[in-house]
């Protein structure tokens, strides 16, 4: 019986560093691309989508849970494990619902923020400049496509310096390109949530299940 005690709370325990590492990716993943983003605030109207936000709450909200987690079960105290059960499942239901609401939205969010900003391309510094990182960062040119400088006086002939590379004209729009880079983090997001958040859900249930066994003493019991 003790041996299974043991084992059990040594099972727990494991369970609790993996949450840790898989919330620190969650974490460097959000705020990656919140940097990544960031980078054109002007240009994008401050348009980000919002699982990047939650996958940084989140993130952080399941390191602080797996560490009170971990404290509890090491020390055998049955309130501060409630308190871990509580904030895992706060942080489950932000997982499964952000991923639900990313899985059931069409996130083309840049769209309507750089086809109005990139009017302002030739009257704004600042905009010019976010543009121009844009197009050599992301190797694009314009908003939907290089036709966007058409109806500017100064680029009738020819094209901005940063929609090149050397003599080769960039092709892709900004627009379809940065969706394409933004979806690829929000997919491996979306996935991610799901998975640990299922895998998190039936940790709970065991831990529930095995916390009606706690004996007078705070030991774990079958």
């Amino acid at each position: 019986m003790l041996l299974t005690q043991e084992y059990l709370r040594r099972l727990f325990i494991s369970f609790n560093v993996l949450f840790i590492i898989f919330s620190i990716v969650l974490l460097a993943l959000g705020i990656k691309q919140q940097i990544t983003l960031n980078q054109f605030n002007v240009i994008l109207q401050e348009s980000k989508p919002s699982i990047y936000m939650f996958a940084c709450i989140s993130g952080g909200l399941g390191v602080l849970s797996a560490c009170i987690g971990i404290f509890g079960l090491s020390t055998k105290q049955k309130l501060v494990i409630y308190v871990h059960i509580f904030a895992l499942i706060v942080v489950i239901l932000m997982e499964i619902g952000t991923a639900t609401k990313v899985a059931a939205v069409d996130n083309q969010f840049t769209s309507d923020s750089l086809s109005t900003s990139i009017k302002r391309y030739e009257k704004d510094f600042k905009y010019q400049i976010q543009f121009d990182v844009l197009h050599s960062t992301f190797h694009c040119c314009g908003a939907n496509s290089v036709r966007d400088f058409v109806n500017f006086r100064r680029y009738q002939r020819s094209y901005p310096n940063s929609c090149k590379h050397d003599t080769l004209l960039f092709p892709k729009g900004c627009i379809s390109v940065l969706n394409e880079f933004v979806q690829k983090y929000v997919d491996v997001l979306m996935y991610l949530c799901f998975v640990f958040g299922i895998i998190q859900a039936i940790y709970i249930i065991m831990s529930i299940m095995n916390m009606t066994k706690f004996d007078e003493s705070n030991s774990l019991h079958v």
